[in-house]
């Protein structure tokens, strides 16, 4: 499938894939939570939703990159694990900041704000994996 693409090109790739995955995990929690368990009108709520979708997501993400994407063989996977929580809860707090403001204050759908926003942070996390996790010795 992936002959004739530079290894850089297919980490990029997988990376795409993986990231597709994630997102669809996340979103799907998300709905879910939306749906069944939280109120998106109540701020607090709306908050705990994307945090609970951000999380599941986020561990799914960590085990894709790790052996899929990066190929990465190292055996210290809480420390790895805690840098890229670490990593991605700024991340996380800018999606919560763009959600309340769009959502809350500004009233536009939380399902479209939602996906917008996620758009925001897939390449400062593939840097972040890249350069600060998975980074090659």
């Amino acid at each position: 499938m992936m002959k004739g693409i530079s290894g850089r090109g297919r980490e990029l790739i997988k990376y795409i894939l993986t990231g597709g995955i994630t997102t669809i995990i996340g979103w799907g929690v998300y709905y879910v939570v939306t749906e069944y368990l939280l109120d998106v009108n109540h701020p607090l709520e709306l908050q705990l939703a994307n945090v609970l979708s951000w999380c599941v997501g986020i561990l799914f993400s960590f085990f894709a990159n790790k052996r899929f994407v990066f190929l990465d063989p190292s055996p210290q996977i809480v420390k790895q694990l805690l840098g890229f929580f670490s990593v991605r809860i700024g991340a996380m707090l800018l999606e919560n900041l763009e959600l309340f403001i769009l959502v809350s204050l500004c009233g536009f759908n939380d399902r479209f704000i939602k996906i917008l926003v996620s758009f925001i942070t897939v390449g400062v996390n593939y840097l972040t994996s890249k350069l600060v996790i998975f980074k090659k010795k």
